[in-house]
């Protein structure tokens, strides 16, 4: 099944906050996580105890799709996953990648996110109730109603879909 988001990021930080309230007993924990609102909207408080460091990386520019890793661990946080990048990398449908940009900012904003084809969707679902409420008008013992009912669905409809 999977964690939502929330929830996963509610049981990070009171982990975190858990082995931190321990003092001088907490433990050496390492922690990886893409959670990047835990940054954002700073769930931790400062401590001397929680240190954060990332991987590096550059990139020609902010729109570039050439993601450079350098396999260097460093002081400091990331607020980007970098995903774009990687899925270009990684040989993804540039038009698959565009529409994950478009769902990840309807999300950022609170937005819901349509399904695709939308409107070909709703004309399909629309013909299907059309055809079910001429059906429904067929004479079911007048064997030309539902002959012609049969014809004009296989050469209409069928080949539409």
């Amino acid at each position: 099944k999977g964690t939502s988001t929330i929830d996963g990021i509610a049981l990070l930080v009171a982990t975190i906050k858990s082995f931190l309230d321990r003092g001088d007993e907490c433990p050496f924990v390492l922690a990886a996580t893409h959670f990047h609102d835990i940054l954002r909207q700073r769930l931790l408080e400062q401590s001397d105890m929680l240190k954060f460091w990332t991987m590096d990386s550059i990139m020609e520019d902010a729109n570039a799709d050439e993601l450079v890793c350098l396999y260097q661990l460093r002081p400091g946080t990331s607020l980007s996953s970098h995903a774009r990048n990687v899925a270009i990398a990684a040989g993804i449908p540039r038009k698959i990648v565009e529409r994950g940009e478009e769902a990840s900012a309807l999300l950022r904003r609170g937005l819901p996110v349509g399904r695709l084809h939308a409107a070909r969707h709703d004309a399909i679902v629309q013909q299907c109730m059309d055809l079910s409420a001429e059906f429904l008008a067929c004479d079911l013992d007048a064997i030309s109603d539902l002959r012609g009912f049969v014809a004009k669905i296989t050469r209409d409809v069928a080949p539409s879909l």
